[in-house]
């Protein structure tokens, strides 16, 4: 006799392993009606709290001044040229806000991380622009403060014109004395355990008028 299934995705092995895991007794509760499945999804972006960014104004060419901001040393790589700073505005007008800071806890690709927080993380290029310039200002030297300064990637999202999801990181440079920029494509790589990711904040319920 063939077995036939509803959905051709699963295969007898499949089947069985799931029936392991929650146990056969388990699995026959369900079949027959007496016990219900709860399935409670895998967190794995810990909140370090929020943060605020200082207002920022300035020409996008001072990324390029010589290596520097007018304060902290910046090193741009190609991709962030040319796949992100190339579609910022000729001036950067960013009017300050609050960024929830979010540390992974387990390997997740840029697309598991999106997918957890509902695509919340996403945001505009200039907005990205001003907040790496007034972040990494306030930390010129690698000092400690809102990035990490451990040599991981700190890192921000947009969409691109097309809808395509890309990635901005700074990481500090420490042999370099520099913090480096970085630009790509969203991609199923793992960023590791331990990366910071930059969220807008949602407001607080009570911070919201009616």
């Amino acid at each position: 006799m063939e077995t036939k299934f509803l959905t051709k995705d699963w295969t007898v092995g499949q089947l069985n392993a799931l029936v392991k895991i929650i146990g056969e007794k388990n699995a026959k509760k369900v079949l027959n009606g007496t016990a219900k499945f709860q399935i409670i999804s895998e967190r794995f972006l810990e909140s370090l709290g929020i943060i605020d960014i200082a207002p920022v104004k300035m020409k996008r060419d001072d990324y390029l001044k010589e290596g520097h901001n007018g304060t902290t040393k910046l090193y741009l790589s190609d991709n962030f040229k040319n796949m992100f700073l190339n579609h910022v505005s000729e001036t950067i007008d960013y009017a300050g806000g609050k960024l929830e800071k979010l540390k992974l806890t387990k390997d997740r690709s840029d697309f598991q991380i999106n997918e957890e927080r509902g695509g919340i993380l996403i945001q505009t290029i200039d907005d990205i622009a001003g907040q790496i310039i007034a972040l990494t200002s306030k930390q010129p030297k690698g000092e400690n403060g809102d990035l990490i300064n451990n040599g991981y990637a700190n890192i921000f999202y947009f969409l691109d014109d097309e809808n395509r999801l890309f990635y901005v990181s700074v990481e500090w440079l420490a042999d370099y004395v520099t913090w480096n920029g970085y630009a790509d494509v969203a991609n199923a790589h793992a960023w590791g355990e331990g990366r910071v990711v930059l969220s807008p904040a949602t407001p607080d319920p009570g911070d919201v008028e009616a």
